[in-house]
């Protein structure tokens, strides 16, 4: 079940960083591409990150 878990937490991350920068970007195609570029680094990184933490337990898991 866990990797269920990871797989949404790391589908909000990337849902959150893109919608960010996105909303965020310079209204001309450079202010576009630098966002989408700035979201796959950020999100990648993140999705690194978080992933180094292997043992992710979730409310359930900790009451059974």
């Amino acid at each position: 079940m866990s990797g269920l878990y990871k797989a949404l937490v790391f589908g909000l991350v990337v849902m959150w960083v893109c919608c960010y920068k996105g909303y965020h970007a310079q209204r001309m195609a450079t202010g576009v591409s630098r966002a989408t570029t700035e979201a796959v680094v950020l999100s990648s990184v993140l999705i690194t990150g978080l992933g180094l933490f292997p043992h992710v337990h979730s409310p359930i898991e900790f009451a059974l």
